[in-house]
């Protein structure tokens, strides 16, 4: 309980959550990794659970969109087979993109997951406000900002918040010169 009640997160082992190819090209994730999630999130009270970007399987978020949707879906039965309302399944999609070729990569893949109608959200360490106008946004793309403290624009995130967007944060991102919390 102390993990949840300083709002930690502990990160179940990846094979828990790892999609297994069918026969018939589809994904499933197996019961008993899922009684081993639901046992782990129950022990140390997750709220939180990444699972894998489809990013690490198929190299075409267009070309692949059937095989991503099988993907997701998937996902989203494990989620349901898991049987923990109040549980977020994310995808931790990149971290920090910083420049256009990253920005037109996050695009690409954060709306192929999110255009496959899933409720596992996408996750990526970056302010709602791109760095660079030229690099566009991320709107779309992106159900979970995690930004650089320093970058931080608290209007910028309630604009996305109200989109039912969510933020969070994490002890990483502190550097800078500017005065930015320290937890």
């Amino acid at each position: 309980r102390m993990l949840s009640e300083h709002r930690i997160n502990a990160t179940p082992p990846e094979e828990t959550t790892w999609p297994v190819r069918q026969p018939d090209g589809t994904y499933a994730i197996p019961a008993a990794k899922i009684d081993i999630l639901r046992d782990f999130v129950d022990r140390w009270h997750v709220n939180a659970v990444p699972v894998p970007s489809p990013s690490a399987m198929f190299a075409d978020p267009v070309k692949e969109r059937s095989a991503i949707d099988s993907w997701m879906r998937n996902l989203d039965k494990a989620a349901h087979d898991l049987n923990r309302p109040g549980v977020t399944f994310y995808i931790y999609l990149t971290d920090e993109p910083n420049d256009e070729k990253a920005y037109a990569w996050v695009r690409s893949w954060g709306k192929a997951i999110r255009g496959s109608g899933t409720s596992v959200k996408v996750m990526v360490t970056e302010q709602p406000e791109p760095q660079e106008v030229a690099w566009g946004d991320l709107y779309g793309a992106v159900d979970i900002w995690c930004p650089l403290m320093p970058l931080y624009n608290a209007q910028g995130a309630e604009k996305r918040q109200e989109l039912g967007e969510t933020v969070w944060t994490y002890t990483a991102l502190c550097q800078g010169k500017q005065k930015s919390p320290w937890w």
